[in-house]
């Protein structure tokens, strides 16, 4: 025999009568209803905002981020140009920023490829390694340099329209073609030695000299990454200007010897 009666099962309840609110008095009261939805709502809207500000603030400041974070947008990602122009007369590897823009603008605001390129940043992380693509397959890495490809083109846009204008009109020579390879990477800036020694109030490390970590679109002219690899673009003999333009020119080593094997 069953405990409930044939057909009362489905409509049994965990509360008691007294306790269960009835659906009418929903439908009496749409009003308040409606109030208490948008207070909820409020509620949230500002939790989101205060979370968003702390993310931004830790971003901006290299402080750590709240495990609650870690999935979350890594901020902006910066398009840079490292130039090896000055590397032989004063040691330098400069960068020159190109354009900041948010990872998921970058991406055209595809949540799939922005969600993709921030797994693959946590799992470089996590091995200590600058280059994010290396933890992607052959087809991801495709699609994603084919958008930032498209968004670093765009930089340039007005550019191609005045070479269509001058090559019409006779000037051949006013602009030269300049092929420029480019990757993403996750860099971290460390603080020097001196800089870990200098503490402030309390014992703490003043803001500008902590670590914090920066998606970069590292791009670079062809024709260094080519010297490089061949061994034809080395430092002075008297070294790098220091850590910084060192750590670039290391990252210009990583990536020289593909652009030989892709030639």
């Amino acid at each position: 025999s069953s405990l409930f009666p044939v057909g009362e099962v489905g409509r049994r309840s965990a509360l008691p009568a007294s306790k269960r609110m009835p659906a009418s008095d929903v439908v009496r009261h749409p009003l308040a209803v409606i109030l208490l939805w948008h207070l909820i709502d409020r509620v949230l809207k500002w939790i989101a905002n205060k979370r968003r500000i702390a993310r931004d603030r830790a971003l901006a400041f290299g402080l750590p981020l709240p495990s609650a974070y870690q999935d979350s947008d890594f901020g902006a990602l910066q398009a840079c140009l490292f130039s090896a122009e000055g590397l032989l007369s004063l040691g330098r590897m400069e960068k020159r920023v190109l354009s900041i823009s948010s990872l998921r603008e970058v991406m055209d605001g595809n949540e799939f490829l922005t969600d993709l390129v921030q797994r693959a940043t946590a799992r470089a992380a996590a091995s200590h390694e600058p280059i994010i693509l290396r933890y992607l397959s052959n087809e991801e890495k495709y699609v994603v340099l084919r958008t930032c490809m498209n968004h670093l083109s765009c930089m340039f846009g007005s550019l191609h329209v005045d070479f269509n204008a001058a090559q019409l009109l006779g000037f051949q020579n006013a602009f030269r073609s300049s092929w420029y390879c480019f990757t993403l990477l996750r860099e971290v800036s460390k603080p020097s030695m001196s800089d870990r020694s200098s503490r402030g109030r309390g014992g703490q490390v003043p803001l500008e000299h902590r670590s914090r970590t920066t998606l970069r679109l590292m791009v670079v002219n062809e024709t260094e990454l080519r010297k490089i690899a061949d061994g034809k673009l080395r430092p002075p003999t008297f070294g790098f200007f220091n850590k910084r333009h060192e750590a670039r020119y290391r990252l210009g080593e990583k990536l020289a010897p593909g652009v030989n094997f892709q030639m």
